[in-house]
Parts: structure tokens; C-alpha cells; sequence
């Protein structure tokens, strides 16, 4: 499954992380930026509707190429702008994702597109710029509330600092406070054991 996928990857760039943590143990780093310098750079402005307890999160520089693959059936027609679009998942008794899509083009075109997703399943909300769509209503209300509040994971706690080395739009941010719930996914239980080491490391 699409989640699956995803966790794999996680778990890879974790592993990445660990060997370069090490590689690069002795190397002094620039000073990471501030929560306001985040909340300001336009290439993460997409992650404002993503609720504070994410997992983990993933944007893209354009959905186009990326949603069809992770909504099996999806079919986008030439109207569509190129546009940022991020995925998450969060904990609601299982690890499930949250869509957030940049709504470009008229209101027709975002409306079709919505209706598309509500077609697949989901749970579709229209807020604030976004289309928020989640197979978990409880999901979907959380961002929405997140969005009403102006509060967001780029308000976790050091998430500023993941996001200062973070250069381009395609990136992917995972929380190691909530890595025991994401190892044990896709490890064997042995291994799954390393979560309490990640935590020391960073907090994402």
C-alpha cells in the first residue's frame, strides 16, 4: 500500500540521517532559522495545514506528477495548474494520511477535483487556499481546526531547525517523537527497539 511505501522511505532517510549524524559528529552547523523565518518561506507554506501531530510529512513541488500514484485511480485532465501538494500521517487508532493540495485554477476546476477525491473515498474539505481530503474524517476536522487557529506542524517543536538545511520544495520531514509508532510498521520488532536512540538524536 501507498502508506507502506512511504514508511519505507521514511525509515530509509532515518537510516541516512544515523550515518550522517555519525559521519559528521565533529562538524559545526549553521545556526538553524526561527520559527517566523519558516512560517514565511513560501516553499513550505503548504505544511500550514498540517496538524501539529503528524508522524510524518512529505511535499511536492507539483501534485500532477505525484497524486495519481498515491490515490489509486486519480485522473487529472489538462485544467490542472502546477501546484505544491503535501502528504502526512497521523495516529487515529492506525496510521492514516492527510492530502493537502494548493488550489489553483477557478472554482469549477477546484470543485471537479474535489469531487474526484470525495469519488475515491475520501473525506474532502475545501479551506483557506487548500483541498484537504483523508480516508478519516477525524483527520480531515483536525486540519481544518489547525488552519482556523493558525497553528500547524511548522509549530512543533524543532521543526525550524529540520527545516533550515531543508533546500528545495520535494522534502521529507519525520518526527522522532512519534517514530515508535512508525519503526514497528515497517521493522522487525528488533530492530524497532532503536526508536529510543532516534529520539535523542534530533526531533525530526
Amino acid at each position: 500500500s501507498i502508506i507502506l511505501c512511504i514508511l519505507a522511505l521514511a525509515v530509509m532517510f532515518i537510516g541516512i540521517g544515523v550515518a550522517v549524524l555519525f559521519l559528521y559528529s565533529d562538524v559545526e552547523f549553521p545556526e538553524a532559522s526561527k520559527k517566523s523565518h519558516v512560517a514565511a518561506d513560501d516553499r513550505h507554506v503548504i505544511l500550514s495545514a498540517v496538524p501539529s501531530d503528524a508522524v510524518l510529512a512529505a511535499t511536492f513541488a507539483d501534485f500532477r506528477s505525484v497524486a495519481p500514484s498515491l490515490i489509486d485511480g486519480l485522473e487529472l485532465n489538462d485544467g490542472y495548474a502546477k501546484s505544491r501538494m503535501a502528504v502526512s500521517l497521523h495516529y487515529s487508532g492506525k496510521l492514516l494520511p492527510l492530502y493537502v493540495f494548493e488550489t489553483k485554477g477557478d472554482e469549477t476546476v477546484v470543485e471537479e477535483f474535489a469531487g474526484q477525491l470525495e469519488a475515491k473515498g475520501l473525506s474532502v474539505s475545501v479551506k483557506d487556499g487548500f483541498v484537504l481530503a483523508s480516508p478519516s474524517e477525524t483527520i480531515l476536522k483536525s486540519s481544518v481546526r489547525h488552519l482556523e487557529k493558525k497553528v500547524s506542524i511548522l509549530d512543533a517543536s524543532g521543526f525550524d531547525e529540520a527545516v533550515a538545511f531543508v533546500k528545495g520544495t520535494n522534502a521529507l520531514f519525520v518526527s522522532n517523537a512519534h517514530v515508535g509508532r512508525l519503526l514497528p510498521a515497517v521493522l522487525n520488532k528488533s530492530y524497532a527497539g532503536s526508536r529510543d536512540f532516534l529520539v535523542r538524536l534530533s526531533d525530526w
